[in-house]
């Protein structure tokens, strides 16, 4: 049978031997974590730690990006919200013309321009619309549905009508 001493002193030892294989730098001796030098004089290699992440390219003329929503385009204004309010035509120099557009609201009966305004020159855009050619009484755009364009006319509205 063994006394108290000798019990103590083999637990002390096994929780030695455990400590010093459950913690392999305390038992191989590495230079505390202050970055004092190891006994050849070498400073322990820092941790560099990489974060990588996937990156995904999707070329427009091949197929859309899955990731772009079908409703609007990068100003969130589609062709069919637009109304042309009016157009303010210079004849002495036609590239001084400016489009005024406008968001078109159908409500109450009738369809209207309500919220914003916003005047266009030619090869501006706003939205998926963007002015290709301004005349005296109507304007040409050009749409961008889904990666395709296409040319659309746009007239200035009559007495009791509100856009196009």
């Amino acid at each position: 049978m063994m006394s108290r001493t000798e019990f103590r002193v083999t637990s002390a030892l096994v929780l030695a031997a455990c400590l010093a294989t459950a913690v392999p730098g305390a038992a191989q001796g590495n230079p505390p974590a202050g970055g004092a030098a190891g006994p050849a004089g070498q400073r322990p290699e820092a941790t560099v730690l990489v974060y990588e992440r996937e990156v995904f390219s999707y070329p427009a003329a091949q197929r859309r990006n899955p990731f772009v929503s079908l409703l609007a385009a990068e100003g969130g204004v589609r062709y069919q919200e637009l109304g042309l309010v009016g157009i303010f035509y210079d004849e002495a120099d036609p590239s001084e013309s400016l489009a005024m557009l406008g968001r078109a609201s159908s409500g109450g009966g009738g369809t209207g321009i309500s919220g914003s305004t916003r005047g266009l020159r030619v090869g501006e855009s706003w939205g998926e619309v963007r002015v290709v050619e301004i005349r005296p009484d109507e304007i040409v755009v050009e749409v961008v549905v889904l990666g395709t364009v296409e040319q659309r006319v746009m007239r200035t509205p009559t007495r009791g009508q509100g856009g196009s």
